[in-house]
Formats: C-alpha cells, sequence, structure tokens
C-alpha cells in the first residue's frame, strides 16, 4: 500500500491566545502543504452550533421543524463553501477539500458519500465505525491508489518531484566520487537523495547507516 500521513490540527477559530494562536498558524502550514484537507463537523448539533451555520444554508430553514426532519433536508440546504469560507481564504478547490459529517448515528441518518456543489461529503459516524469504510475509499483515490486489477503505480506529484530530486542528488554523488575524488563529500548528496525516497516510502534511514557506509571517510570537515 501507500504512504498516508493523517494530521489532526489545533481548531481554526478566532482567539486572543498567543500559544492558540501559534497553534493555529501550524495548523494552516499543513494545510497548505497537504495534499488533501478533511473538514470535519458534527452532524448532531446542526454543523456544530446553529449560531455558526447560520450562514451556511442555501434555503431556509424552518427552526420549528424537529431535527431529524431538518437532517432529511441537509443535502439540499447545506452549502458546503459558505462553511469552508468560515476557515479558508481561499477555499481549497474540490480535488483537495472533502466535508465529513460525523456522528450520523445520533441524527437516524445512514451513512454515505456524495457530492455537493462539486465537494465531497462523506457522512458517517466515527465512534459506531459507520461510513468508514467510504472515507477509507476517499482517501485512498486521493492518493491516487488503485488496486493492480485496475491500474499498474500511479506516482502524485509529489512523488515525481522527490524522485527528480532524488536522481539529482545521486548524480552529484557521482560527480563528488569519480570527477573530483572527494569520496568522502558525496555524504551529504547521499542523504538529501536518501530523504527524497523517504518522502515516498515513508520512512528515512538513520544516521548511523551512513556512520557505517562512510566509516572510512572523515565526513564533516
Amino acid at each position: 500500500g501507500l504512504p498516508l500521513h493523517i494530521i489532526d490540527t489545533a481548531g481554526l477559530r478566532e482567539t486572543g491566545d498567543a500559544v492558540e494562536r501559534e497553534g493555529i498558524r501550524r495548523a494552516y502550514h499543513e494545510i497548505n502543504q497537504a495534499d488533501g484537507v478533511l473538514l470535519v463537523y458534527d452532524l448532531s448539533t446542526e454543523l456544530s452550533s446553529s449560531q455558526q451555520i447560520g450562514d451556511n444554508l442555501s434555503t431556509v430553514v424552518d427552526k420549528s421543524e424537529s431535527y431529524p426532519q431538518f437532517s432529511q433536508n441537509l443535502s439540499t440546504a447545506f452549502n458546503p463553501l459558505a462553511l469552508a469560507k468560515q476557515f479558508f481564504d481561499p477555499v481549497p478547490p474540490p480535488e483537495k477539500l472533502c466535508f465529513v459529517a460525523n456522528k450520523c448515528d445520533l441524527v437516524a441518518q445512514e451513512p454515505h458519500i456524495e457530492r455537493i456543489a462539486d465537494y465531497t461529503h462523506i457522512t458517517l459516524s466515527a465512534r459506531q465505525g459507520m461510513g468508514l469504510e467510504q472515507l477509507r475509499t476517499h482517501l485512498k483515490a486521493l492518493v491516487g491508489y488503485q488496486d493492480a486489477e485496475h491500474s499498474p503505480f500511479i506516482a502524485r506529484r509529489r512523488h515525481l518531484e522527490a524522485l527528480k530530486r532524488t536522481e539529482t542528488a545521486l548524480q552529484q554523488a557521482h560527480n563528488q566520487l569519480y570527477g573530483l575524488a572527494l569520496g568522502e563529500l558525496m555524504a551529504e548528496d547521499l542523504r538529501a537523495a536518501q530523504e527524497a525516497l523517504g518522502e515516498i516510502t515513508g520512512e528515512f534511514t538513520a544516521d548511523d547507516l551512513l556512520g557505517k557506509i562512510f566509516g572510512s571517510f572523515c565526513i564533516g570537515k
């Protein structure tokens, strides 16, 4: 399979706390670097709170209706772009951003996956394990995974860039050893190649392995 790194970021909101602001800044940094973003909200509390989503409905909902009736109309009433605009500027494109409505079991909703305004929308219950397979399917598609029966290996853009950096580093290492006869200087190039490959495999070789390989060289001079 392909390695998949999932980061649970800090909550995105306005705050006066310096420590929390730093956490939010780091969260946005990770979001900008990520291949995909899951915007998770609580379906059982009307998209986290009625105050928060007042402007997120594309149709007027009668507040006197019972919540189950409200939730059944969610697919037609919910405006994902309006919700996303509360957290993102600009809003990530549909191929990157996915909406996840959690706790569907509390509002008698069946788990499902659908497209709303070109965005993927997954309804599930993490606690009950309902709808997790749909989420897995979406994440596999996000990283370009297909089983061997349908497709050969599909390289993501980042993987291709990592392979290019690996090739460049190996060429530089070759030149250091055979062109300049500076074998001890090729260690850094090999380290760069190793780290670039590690971005694909999700693993990084320990520094002591390089120590064993270049034990006869004086590295660092």
